[in-house]
């Protein structure tokens, strides 16, 4: 009798524990799929490139975000414009094909938020440029 006692104690003990394991576990698997989520999100929006009153909008289409020219006093930049494309997050930070207007052509590029700041490192080769956009209000976006 006191080692069926003993047997059902550790059996109980056990399994008191694998359940607080497998909520432990839970909470975290949630918690890392909620701040990339999260991540994801605050990159959607308009930001303004900072040059010839551009206006880029970020936005998710099924499975990909994209980005795409909303205004442009550039006249080779027009409305509706691709000008992100295979936008993926990994490892805190953004890469995608970043379109340059006045080139006509697509460049790898690392994109890092920073508050409401886009920090995009351009690579061409062994050269690198850096550039920030700033993320418009919802009060900003109603006026474009």
């Amino acid at each position: 009798m006191i080692v069926e006692h003993w047997v059902y104690t550790i059996v109980a003990n056990l399994q008191f524990k694998f359940t607080r394991m497998k909520n432990a576990l839970l909470i975290l698997v949630l918690f890392l799929m909620g701040s990339k989520l999260l991540a994801q999100k605050e990159i959607v929006g308009q930001w303004d490139t900072g040059k010839h009153n551009s206006v880029v909008e970020i936005y998710q289409c099924d499975d990909g975000y994209f980005g795409k020219i909303v205004s442009s006093d550039n006249t080779k930049a027009k409305a509706g414009m691709p000008i992100i494309k295979d936008l993926k997050y990994s490892n805190g930070k953004w890469s995608a094909l970043l379109y340059a207007v006045k080139r006509g052509e697509w460049y790898d590029a690392e994109i890092v938020e920073k508050g409401n700041e886009l920090e995009i490192t351009v690579s061409v080769g062994l050269f690198f440029k850096t550039i920030s956009w700033s993320k418009m209000s919802a009060k900003d976006d109603s006026a474009v």
